[in-house]
């Protein structure tokens, strides 16, 4: 039985960031980072009427818009990390003249560290603002790259037939972030967050799994001697047509005609990619997250 999407996507990462001396480095506390021990730490939550924010939406199914849209209000999820280091920021200021939920969503970090797996009965995740390094670069999330995003999950939706039937992505669906306090900037701060649909698109009803490319060939944290992923899902099949036929040339061919279809180029780097899997650990379709 193969480990579930978050024990791969958090703990079978080990020996794989070797593209850059810088690719280990992280600001993330440990108790955040990908690789911790912890199960999950509650993100805060703030209660902010829809009229003080920009919103964004891409289909959003009825129970996730029921959770982060209300009629009148909107939640406004922050990293704790956030709140803790930057109290005296302008965007958290204003935040402060709303009600703090009590409670916050419990969630638990992916790979990447500033998307957030939510421990939910609704499969979904919450990529939010993180502007701390990690490799090399702070990881923002201005206004301008979650509106980006919606409308590309939206562009991507009405138009997959356009791509083949091997291909699928997983849905941003809403965004949120803070009206702008500085218009005199030539590059606004105001930031915010996504709400990820981590169901498969297009749908399939059967129950399958997804693995992220890095797990393939990735070591486990706990358990350095496990055999690599990738030997388990070849098994009997040729290694071949395993690894062309069913990863490598779907990766290129949806590179391409994403491209054509739509101006936009995917990033397919062993994070970005999944491998959703059926029951008899058959390579259904590549799926394609962080499209923008």
């Amino acid at each position: 039985m193969l480990p579930s999407l978050l024990y791969l996507d958090r703990y079978r990462n080990e020996e794989t960031r070797t593209y850059s001396k810088h690719s280990e480095y992280t600001e993330a506390e440990a108790r955040y980072q990908p690789g911790s021990e912890e199960k999950s730490f509650p993100i805060e939550l703030y209660e902010v009427p829809k009229e003080e924010l920009n919103i964004y939406t891409a289909n959003p199914s009825e129970e996730l818009a029921d959770i982060y849209l209300a009629e009148d209000d909107a939640l406004f999820c922050i990293h704790p990390q956030v709140l803790e280091g930057f109290p005296h920021e302008p965007y958290i200021q204003k935040l402060q003249n709303y009600r703090k939920l009590s409670t916050g969503i419990e969630v638990s970090p992916s790979s990447s560290t500033r998307t957030l797996y939510v421990n939910s009965i609704i499969p979904h995740a919450l990529k939010v603002h993180f502007p701390f390094r990690i490799s090399r670069y702070g990881r923002k999330m201005r206004d301008e790259v979650i509106e980006q995003a919606i409308n590309v999950s939206l562009e991507m939706e009405e138009g997959v037939e356009q791509m083949d039937e091997s291909f699928a992505f997983l849905r941003e669906v809403i965004g949120v972030s803070m009206p702008n306090l500085d218009p005199d900037t030539a590059r606004p701060e105001n930031w915010g967050y996504l709400v990820r649909d981590m169901r498969p698109f297009p749908y399939v009803e059967e129950n399958r799994q997804l693995i992220p490319g890095f797990a393939l060939y990735g070591k486990d944290q706990f358990d350095k001697d496990v055999t690599p992923l990738l030997f388990d899902l070849i098994g009997s099949r040729d290694p071949l047509e395993t690894i062309i036929d069913k990863i490598m040339l779907p990766i290129v061919k949806h590179w391409v005609q994403c491209f054509k279809a739509f101006g936009f180029m995917l990033e397919p780097h062993g994070q970005n990619v999944l491998l959703e899997i059926d029951r008899d650990q058959n390579i259904t379709r590549i799926v394609h997250r962080d499209l923008s």
